[in-house]
């Protein structure tokens, strides 16, 4: 028996519920193909981001969108991270979207794999690059 989305109650957002039925999909091709199943952590066959990797945005002005942790929850966590921040309104489409664009960036390295595991944005519809 598989669920997927709000009948499982894991994370109720559209989006995870779809990201769930693809891994649902997959698993039930590769059990029917008689191929092994990935449901290590990340890997094909599971659903780690409901429990790792929650997109979410708070619609304030300006926006607030992340994903994954913060510096401070990686460093709890005992990784090795390193922080990159970079200016939005410094990305050359930004003065298409508004004259004077001003945003944050801020990505979380894990330093010892080599991985994202965590990333925020400020600024105004920056909802909009979460998923990218």
């Amino acid at each position: 028996l598989y669920a997927a989305g709000d009948v499982n109650h894991r994370v109720l957002l559209t989006h995870q519920g779809k990201y769930q039925a693809r891994a649902v999909g997959d698993v039930i091709v590769a059990r029917a193909k008689g191929e092994a199943v990935d449901d290590s952590t990340w890997g094909r066959h599971a659903v780690t981001a409901d429990e790792r990797a929650v997109p979410q945005v708070v619609f304030t002005e300006p926006e607030i969108a992340s994903v994954g942790l913060t510096a401070a929850a990686a460093e709890a966590a005992g990784f090795r991270v390193r922080v990159v921040d970079y200016d939005l309104g410094a990305v050359a489409g930004s003065a298409l979207h508004a004259d004077g664009y001003q945003g944050h960036a801020r990505m979380v390295v894990d330093e010892d794999r080599k991985v994202i595991v965590g990333f925020t944005l400020v600024g105004p519809d920056v909802a909009e690059l979460l998923h990218a």
